[in-house]
């Protein structure tokens, strides 16, 4: 069903199932929200804002200024979509930033926001410098269902996990 409702998406590439998936858990609403998410990053050349499938120029500028070739937009918030308290929240994103750190020296902070209020803003991280497979593997030990992650086209894609 999802595959179907997302074809286009998927054929452009915007959405991709990690390489192990042929079909994605999530349901086709929860997609659909985290395609219309809102992910924002504070960097030296501002804030900047991705939308999944939307190139970024300040993302652009960011990669060119740092010779890096891509970026990942992750969380550490609400593992699997499930709320947990600001505290354990608080502690998983220490340690995932403890981990971006030995991948890169450009971590930028950021936040994943729900355009409609439904969801509460979840804090994340923008590192550049951390390829594909790293992202997935960042993404799946910190149990999150999804990542955003983008090549050097500055393009944001969205990594379904489960």
């Amino acid at each position: 069903m999802q595959t179907f409702q997302f074809a286009d998406r998927y054929q452009q590439q915007m959405i991709m199932l990690e390489k192990s998936l042929t079909q994605s858990v999530l349901s086709a609403q929860l997609i659909q929200n985290y395609l219309d998410a809102i992910y924002q990053a504070n960097s030296h050349f501002g804030k900047l804002t991705l939308r999944i499938g939307k190139y970024c120029d300040i993302l652009s500028r960011l990669m060119i200024a740092a010779k890096l070739s891509n970026a990942l937009f992750i969380t550490a918030y609400n593992p699997y979509g499930q709320l947990q308290s600001i505290q354990n929240n608080d502690l998983a994103q220490i340690e995932l930033r403890k981990q971006l750190k030995q991948y890169s020296t450009s971590v930028y902070p950021g936040e994943s926001i729900d355009p409609r209020n439904n969801w509460p803003a979840e804090s994340s991280y923008l590192t550049l410098g951390i390829d594909l497979p790293h992202s997935i593997r960042l993404g799946i030990q910190f149990k999150q269902n999804a990542i955003v992650w983008g090549g050097d086209d500055a393009v944001p894609r969205l990594i379904l996990l489960r």
